[in-house]
């Protein structure tokens, strides 16, 4: 199972994230217990004071985003982004994968944009998209793949729970298949979401 990203986020209007990104082995989704989420990465951002992206060695440009200190308390090994961004495509769109991160969000009342994205978010046209807003975490793809039906023509996203507690950390894993045309979504090693794929 093709493993992607494990981020350690910080958002309130700021958004502190220490990246990873991690390979599976084959075509379904494993048992959550024979998961390792550091084994095959294909991509890891430790936010240690800088945007570096470890397997490869690439450093990102943070758009005038700054560092701070991570759920450890250490410090500048979080990123803090306000109106900031990271251009890293995080293989939501492959057919497998899994996406791990930890995030922070110190109001969790106000609508925030997505954590991830793939498309133009100004004309709202999204192959994908990932937002931790109002306490919820949603995740919605326009490729038939993730979301609830509204209507013939519009589907709106799947959505957790007011989970998300204001100035907390918490870690947010979501993991997909489309051979299985299965999503699952896990806040603090809680299963939120788990989703057959749109038909």
């Amino acid at each position: 199972m093709k493993s992607k990203f494990t981020i350690s986020f910080f958002l309130c209007s700021l958004l502190f994230m220490g990246l990873l990104v991690s390979c599976n082995k084959g075509t379904s989704l494993e048992p959550t217990d024979r998961v390792n989420l550091e084994e095959g990465l294909e991509m890891y951002f430790p936010f240690d004071g800088n945007s570096t992206e470890t397997i490869a060695g690439v450093t990102y440009d943070t758009h005038g985003a700054t560092y701070s200190h991570d759920r450890f308390n250490r410090p500048k090994s979080s990123l803090c982004l306000s109106k900031n961004y990271l251009n890293v495509d995080v293989g939501m769109a492959d057919s497998i994968g899994t996406l791990s991160f930890w995030v922070s969000v110190p109001d969790t009342t106000t609508y925030q944009p997505n954590l991830f994205a793939k498309g133009n978010q100004q004309l709202g046209v999204l192959r994908y998209g990932l937002r931790v807003s109002e306490g919820e975490v949603s995740l919605i793809s326009i490729v038939n793949r993730w979301g609830i039906y509204d209507s013939i023509t519009y589907f709106n996203p799947l959505t957790t729970a007011s989970i998300i507690k204001p100035n907390k950390w918490h870690h947010i894993v979501v993991r997909w298949s489309d051979t299985d045309e299965l999503v699952e979504v896990f806040v603090d090693n809680k299963v939120e979401i788990s989703a057959s794929y749109l038909e």
